[in-house]
């Protein structure tokens, strides 16, 4: 046992006093518990390049802003509820988060957390994801659909809680390259959570089946995104609609075809950039394998898309993140 864990079993008031003066330092937050005296607090730190994954648990707590407390808000977190339930208000959102769906958020914003055990004599337990913001492409909709509960049971959803449990499990052995891998593949099931529409929108079965065929087409594009030729045109035909109906669908997801494209093709430059094993590949080699053959323009969309410059991003990425 390791000696963080004997310190939680033999001096639990201790450790409860310990946590609540990192979280007031840490993240701007006032700890509270009925359970103080034995909160049971454990927990596990996994670095996944960029990314950070812990797993908490201890007794039924709450958590409140201080007032007047600022901390750095370059930080999402996708908080998965393993054993319990969470209730949060962030940003004036209230939400119920039960064990297996996921929450988004960052910690800059928050006013304030329930953590509740499945019984009293239980323990709350989550995974937490953290990863600096300019991981994710600009987009307005994200900040739409932080601070909401979001399904684990469906969909892009469900890969994303199953992913994180999976690895929260402590299981699994990794190399340094396979964590920047797997912390990458975390941001890329997030980018495409925090763009999926809300699920009113699937009510209507002609809007259920115009979705459908959006994620199929979308599944097929990113199968292809390395091929030279990919276009609105090639796609269309390989699912033999019309490029004008094409077109249609990819506006009900407010984005067009070229620049959804484009978009997966930089999340994949900027995955290759983050992986150590190709550290010596030149970035406009990265650049051209993912569709972007004039180094010029992919220097622009990559700093459009991502607030810095494609050398800046992959310094800090090796470096293990901003």
């Amino acid at each position: 046992m390791s000696g963080e864990a004997e310190r939680v079993r033999s001096h639990p008031a201790d450790w409860f006093e310990v946590w609540r003066e990192q979280m007031s330092k840490g993240a701007g937050l006032e700890m509270a518990s009925e359970f103080a005296d034995d909160i049971r607090v454990s927990g596990q730190e996994t670095p996944l390049g960029p990314v950070d994954l812990q797993v908490k648990s201890f007794r039924s707590a709450a958590a409140r802003r201080l007032r007047g407390s600022t901390i750095d808000d370059r930080t999402y977190q996708i908080v998965l509820p393993l054993r319990g339930s969470l209730r949060a208000c962030w940003d004036g959102r209230e939400a119920e988060v039960g064990a297996g769906d996921l929450y988004v958020h960052d910690m800059a914003r928050a006013d304030r957390y329930e953590f509740s055990a499945p019984h009293e004599h239980g323990l709350f337990e989550m995974a937490v994801i953290a990863f600096p913001k300019v991981l994710l492409p600009r987009n307005a909709r994200h900040e739409q659909m932080l601070g909401q509960r979001m399904s684990g049971r469906e969909g892009t959803g469900a890969l994303l809680k199953g992913f994180i449990a999976e690895l929260a499990n402590g299981k699994g052995e990794f190399s340094t390259s396979e964590r920047v891998r797997l912390g990458m593949v975390l941001v890329d099931l997030a980018t495409v959570l925090l763009s999926c529409p809300g699920g009113e929108e699937m009510i209507d079965p002609r809007a259920r089946d115009r979705y459908s065929l959006t994620l199929q087409v979308q599944r097929f594009i990113q199968v292809n995104l390395a091929d030279a030729e990919l276009s609105p045109r090639s796609v269309a035909a390989a699912h033999h609609i019309s490029v004008s109906y094409l077109h249609k669908l990819f506006q009900e997801q407010e984005i067009s075809v070229a620049a959804w494209i484009k978009t997966r093709r930089l999340e994949r430059v900027r995955r290759d950039l983050a992986d150590p094993s190709l550290a010596d590949v030149p970035i406009h080699g990265i650049a051209a394998r993912w569709g972007f053959p004039d180094a010029a323009g992919f220097s622009r969309s990559f700093r459009a898309a991502y607030g810095m410059p494609a050398k800046d991003f992959r310094a800090q990425a090796l470096d293990g993140g901003a």
